[in-house]
């Protein structure tokens, strides 16, 4: 296809390469396993700082700093998990189809190395 080619509703307009956007999702997925492996050995070592410290054994700001990891881990987690969701979402498009016929214009774009594709602009 080449600039002012006439296209019709729902011709391919371009098709995107998706391993790219395949690789961020899968390294995106191993970061969110990651952070859930630290928010559960945090929950289980915030409930044995809670034991020691109600016996008397472990002092309140080991169990206080237990807390914090443990929150601040869930947090950490729960982050990943709507990357990685929002991540697939845009990667699940991966052609671009004509909305009704008119002629096709193609402007020089600007290639940026991101995970999403770029917008593209005319220039001058």
């Amino acid at each position: 296809m080449h600039s002012g080619d006439r296209v019709h509703a729902g011709q391919i307009l371009m098709e995107i390469d998706p391993a790219k956007q395949e690789a961020t999702v899968a390294s995106s997925h191993a970061t969110e396993q990651q952070k859930l492996a630290v928010f559960q050995y945090n929950q289980i070592e915030v409930e044995r700082q809670r034991k020691l410290f109600e016996q008397g054994v472990s002092s309140r700001d080991a169990f206080d700093q237990a807390e914090q990891a443990y929150k601040n881990s869930q947090a950490d987690y729960e982050s990943a998990v709507a990357t990685t969701r929002a991540r697939r979402r845009s990667s699940a498009t991966t052609t671009s189809r004509a909305r009704s016929t008119a002629s096709w214009a193609m402007f020089p774009c600007t290639w940026a190395t991101t995970s999403l594709p770029p917008p593209c602009s005319p220039r001058g």
